[in-house]
């Protein structure tokens, strides 16, 4: 005989030996309630109601089955295992304020005969939708197709059909074991298939009542999605916890890009989540739909089918609990109002905020996970958010009061609403006015909130206040100990006058600038480095940005005048047009163009001829490799001439480049790696054919190396895969070429694989190394494997290819299940 168990939509109440064992849904605090008995996902919008439940079990599948009362006859589907995984990490973090359907229509009639409206197998469920008769009439059928319901379960099934609701009798087809291999492993765990059941419903509703039938308390977990944030209207006792999510990011619930090929999975990678379908269906627009997340543990004798009603953010900044306030301003943030200013404004007068010692209050954080002022930091972001200009003084007060992080906030929110005032008092702030106040991560993050501020948005009224604080606080020397890290008012006013037009502070940075060039032009090396160009400076300066212990000037203006991108284009441009720098600064004057947004000819033209200069007069930089898998462990650089070749990849000039490719001989193989990765930095797949031509050639003998077969025979993790500490290039170009290969020419990769030509070694490397493998093999892809472990003597590799037919094998064999 079967066990019967109640299931509240969407997870099973456990019979009550299981429910001892204490099986808990969630793995962490923080994330999902601990020991979680109940969990569902209800969607309500323009009458239909779908609700998604989880089923979790414990015991053997073939002792159980699930009875799911229900408003209607439904339609239902399974969705994939992740969905409420998905939720979880969407709903992992509270909104934080910092800144066409059919339905089935059923007969009144009441008789003890039970009627079977549908039965069907859905995913891996035997589903049997059954309406009609009295409790008893349901118990009977039940009993003679196995399921065992104790005896007081009748009065409460009566209930159900008292109002023409219908119940989902559910159970494990016994041949789903068969179809589905994964199955096991999701069964060992107690977790298996989601159901969603859809059905035509005036309100949202929650069938709790039958779960009283079991005696014991159960905790549910609801996550409802609608028009407007919904919590519990019928259950006074019961102390619920409500995190209301007014703006879900989409992002949120995209597909994770591994699971397609992850063993057991059942979405394929050309498919969509359920509960990505809900969210493109309901968090696309602005003012969408709203995602509650509601918890609460129930004593049997609380049980009643859940009920609904909106919301009431208003009335809960009233509220004693902290948060509750916290959260009612943050809704009115994420959903702005102006009837909500006044009593946002009054919650902000009855605060005292402005006295809080911040040793208590980080002590308080600690305890519980908010700061005692959270509230009135979250209605000042929300009356930013509503455009409250009524509120300019109130918030102007707390930018000027001793509470941090409120006055952080309070900024923001000024900046919001009146940006000239605010601009001011960002001038106030660099000249030190909070100075006297403790300092702190939140002191420090006003100061640099208002040297951003007046960096993008300051103009030449700024000026005369920015110079004062320059003249006061500002040395050349500060360049010298720079951290970005520390603040610095002096340097900080430097940079944002310079951004607002002042030309005196434009010449001082851009004088700068040029002793950092200078130092920037003398790299120094001794001994070996890893596996990358860190001592080629004027490469890493192009690539990564980076300028050595001596490029502060040229760091700052790079990041910080990114807000005022024609400043900083202005700087760059002197410093590459500097006549004093000459050609033996050409290098320099490369990467200074490489920062331009919108180069022009002659700029081009300026850094094709660093490079014919650099090929007649090179200046050269000798660098060994640890670990080095190139034709020798010494890699020579001609620096100016690679930092040509980089600008011009930045840039995009991949005709530009492919003339220097032909400048260079192949014997000169550094040259040839350089400018391989200068064309992939193009992104053009003009430069494909030159990149199969480098491969082919200089990769192909690296791959023949006596050393590489050896390092490829001692390296054992990861287990699959071509092993990390065996590239066919420097690694810092290898991972570019292989990148750039397989997203501009796929279908050569193959090619790659199969070409006889090619060492063996070469081949695997093709075979294991490109990611889109996991997603997209082929039966042709497998027989070359196979081809491949052939040729290869080292047995190591032979069981990272056995490792990866192994996979591929199982990612086809799914995506055929799927078609």
């Amino acid at each position: 005989m079967r066990r019967i168990v109640f299931c509240s939509l969407s997870l099973i109440l456990l019979t009550s030996d299981a429910y001892a064992n204490g099986f808990l849904v969630g793995s962490s605090e923080g994330v999902d309630i601990q020991g979680a008995r109940q969990k569902a996902l209800i969607v309500i919008d323009e009458g239909i109601e779908e609700l998604v439940l989880e089923v979790r079990f414990e015991g053997a599948v073939e002792d159980f089955a699930w009875l799911v009362p229900l408003p209607a006859a439904p339609e239902m589907r399974v969705v994939e295992r992740e969905t409420f995984k998905m939720l979880s990490r969407a709903t992992r973090t509270v909104d934080m304020g910092r800144s066409r359907r059919s339905g089935f229509a059923l007969s009144g009639e009441s008789s003890d005969e039970v009627s079977v409206l549908e039965r069907k197998l859905v995913g891996i469920y035997d589903i049997a939708v059954l309406a009609g008769g009295a409790g008893g009439g349901i118990v009977a059928w039940l009993a003679e197709h196995g399921f065992r319901l104790p005896a007081h379960a009748t009065p409460v099934i009566d209930q159900y059909l008292a109002r023409d609701w219908v119940f989902a009798a559910m159970r494990i087809s016994p041949t789903a074991a068969s179809e589905d291999a994964s199955l096991g492993k999701h069964l060992a765990d107690g977790t298996i298939q989601p159901v969603m059941f859809r059905f035509p419903s005036a309100e949202p509703v929650y069938p709790l009542k039958i779960s009283s039938i079991m005696g014991h308390p159960a905790e549910v977990l609801l996550y409802v999605i609608a028009k407007d944030p919904l919590v519990c209207r019928n259950t006074e006792a019961v102390d619920w916890r409500n995190d209301v999510f007014g703006s879900v990011n989409l992002d949120r619930f995209q597909i994770p890009d591994h699971l397609a090929h992850h063993e057991g999975t059942n979405v394929r990678r050309d498919t969509t989540y359920y509960i990505t379908e809900i969210a493109e269906r309901h968090f696309t627009d602005q003012g969408g739909a709203v995602l509650t997340k509601l918890r609460a543990t129930f004593a049997p004798e609380q049980m009643v089918d859940l009920t609904f009603e909106s919301y009431s953010p208003i009335d809960e900044l009233a509220a004693d609990d902290l948060g509750r306030r916290i959260q009612a301003a943050i809704y009115l943030g994420t959903r702005p109002s102006r009837e909500a200013v006044v009593p946002l404004l009054e919650l902000m007068w009855g605060s005292n905020a402005s006295l809080i010692d911040q040793e208590d209050a980080l002590q308080y954080f600690r305890e519980f996970r908010h700061y005692p002022d959270q509230d009135v930091t979250t209605a000042l972001w929300a009356l930013g958010r509503i455009g409250a200009d009524e509120a300019v003084e109130d918030v102007t007060r707390w930018v000027q009061g001793p509470n941090p992080r409120c006055a952080l906030e309070a900024l923001n929110t000024l900046l919001e609403l009146t940006p000239q005032t605010a601009t001011e008092i960002c001038v106030e702030i660099l000249s030190g006015i909070r100075s006297h106040l403790v300092e702190c991560r939140e002191e420090r993050a006003i100061v640099v909130l208002a040297r951003d501020w007046l960096i993008a948005y300051g103009d030449l009224v700024s000026v005369p206040g920015l110079r004062t604080i320059v003249k006061d606080k500002y040395s050349p020397k500060s360049w010298d100990e720079y951290n970005s890290n520390v603040t610095d008012l002096g340097l900080y006013a430097l940079v944002a006058a310079a951004a607002c037009g002042d030309k005196t502070a434009q010449a001082e940075l851009l004088n700068d600038m040029k002793q950092a060039a200078v130092a920037l032009n003398v790299p120094s090396v001794r001994g070996m480095i890893s596996n990358y160009p860190a001592a080629m400076t004027l490469g890493i300066a192009i690539l990564h940005s980076r300028y050595g212990t001596q490029g502060a000037p040229l760091q700052v203006v790079e990041e910080l005048l990114a807000y005022r991108p024609a400043v900083k284009e202005s700087l760059f441009r002197k410093l590459a047009d500097d006549q004093e720098l000459g050609p033996r600064m050409d290098g320099v004057r490369a990467v200074m163009l490489s920062k331009l947004e919108t180069p022009e000819d002659r700029d081009f033209s300026l850094l094709n001829e660093i490079w014919d200069r650099a090929l007649d007069q090179p200046r050269n930089l000798r660098v060994k490799f640890r670990g080095s898998l190139a034709a020798n462990d010494t890699v020579t650089y001609n620096v100016d001439a690679i930092a040509a070749a980089y600008a011009l990849g930045t840039h995009g000039r991949v005709a530009d480049l492919l003339a220097c490719w032909q400048d260079v001989d192949w014997d000169d193989v550094d040259m040839k790696g350089e400018l391989a990765l200068a064309l992939c930095l193009t992104g053009d797949p003009e430069a494909v054919p030159t990149l199969l031509e480098y491969v082919r050639t200089i990769w192909n003998h690296n791959a023949a190396m006596p050393k590489l077969t050896s390092v490829l025979g001692r390296v054992p993790l990861p287990p699959y895969g071509w092993p990390n500490g065996a590239p066919l290039d420097l690694r810092y170009r290898a991972g570019r070429i292989v990148d750039f290969i397989v997203e501009h020419a796929w279908d050569e990769v193959l090619a790659l694989v199969a070409d006889g030509s090619l060492h063996p070694q070469h081949r695997i490397f093709w075979a294991l190394e490109p990611m889109p493998w996991w997603d997209y093999p082929t039966t042709r892809y497998v027989e070359l494997l196979r081809e491949l472990r052939s040729l290869t003597e080292v047995e190591l590799m032979r069981k990272r290819i056995d490792w990866k037919i192994d996979q591929a094998v199982r990612t086809m064999t799914l995506l055929q299940a799927r078609n």
